[in-house]
C-alpha cells in the first residue's frame, strides 16, 4: 500500500509537470554562463577560410580573409526570437570595401532543434570599389535567409543572395551570393536555449 501511494504521488507530479511544460512558451536565448543573458555574439571566420562574394555560377568576385561579425543582442527571451543589428569589420579584402548600411537580423530555432535560422529583418548594403571598373553596391533585403547556426557549437554558415543596386558599375553582376563559415568567439561559455 505504501508503494502504491508513493507511485500515485509520483504519477500526479509527473502529470502536473507535463501540463506546465506544455503551456510554457519557447524561448530563444543566448546565455553565458547559464542563467545570465549574453549581450552580444561575436563570430570570426573559420581559420584558413575567407568571406566571399560569388556570382550565380560560384565564381569568386571578391573576398576578405579577416572578418569579424558582431551581433549585439537587442531582444531575446521567452516567446521571442533573438534580434539585433550586425556589425562587420572587414580587412584584407580583394578591393576596398565598406558597409554602407548595417542590417537587422533575427535568429530563431524550433524548440529542441540544433539548427537556428538567421533572417534579415531590415536592409543592409555593402560597396566594393573595384578601381578602374567602378563600384558595386549590393543589398540584402528584409526577409532574406542569411544562413544557419548550429545551436550546440555556435558555428554559423552564411549563404545569402545579394542584389546589385542601381548606380553600380555596369560590370557588376546583378545577383550574387555572400558566403562564409564562422566560428563563435564570444560569449564563452556559450549556451543557446531554445526550449
Amino acid at each position: 500500500m505504501k508503494h502504491l501511494k508513493i507511485f500515485s504521488l509520483a504519477a500526479v507530479a509527473a502529470a502536473s509537470l507535463m501540463v506546465l511544460s506544455a503551456g510554457t512558451a519557447s524561448a530563444d536565448e543566448v546565455t553565458s554562463p547559464a542563467g545570465t543573458t549574453a549581450k552580444e555574439v561575436v563570430w570570426s571566420l573559420v581559420p584558413g577560410t575567407s568571406a566571399k562574394l560569388v556570382n550565380t555560377s560560384g565564381g569568386e568576385i571578391f573576398s576578405c580573409t579577416k572578418v569579424n561579425e558582431t551581433f549585439p543582442i537587442a531582444s531575446q527571451g521567452p516567446g521571442k526570437s533573438i534580434l539585433g543589428t550586425t556589425k562587420f569589420d572587414l580587412e584584407n579584402c580583394t578591393f576596398p570595401t565598406k558597409v554602407l548600411k548595417a542590417g537587422g537580423e533575427e535568429i530563431n530555432a524550433p524548440a529542441e532543434s540544433t539548427t537556428a535560422t538567421v533572417k534579415a529583418t531590415s536592409e543592409s548594403q555593402l560597396t566594393i570599389n573595384t578601381g578602374l571598373l567602378g563600384s558595386c553596391v549590393y543589398v540584402v533585403t528584409a526577409g532574406t535567409t542569411i544562413g544557419s547556426i548550429n545551436t550546440s557549437s555556435g558555428e554559423f554558415t552564411e549563404n545569402e543572395v545579394t542584389e546589385k543596386l542601381s548606380g553600380s558599375a555596369v560590370v557588376c553582376p546583378e545577383t550574387t551570393k555572400w558566403i562564409a563559415e564562422w566560428v563563435r568567439t564570444q560569449p564563452n561559455p556559450y549556451i543557446y536555449d531554445n526550449n
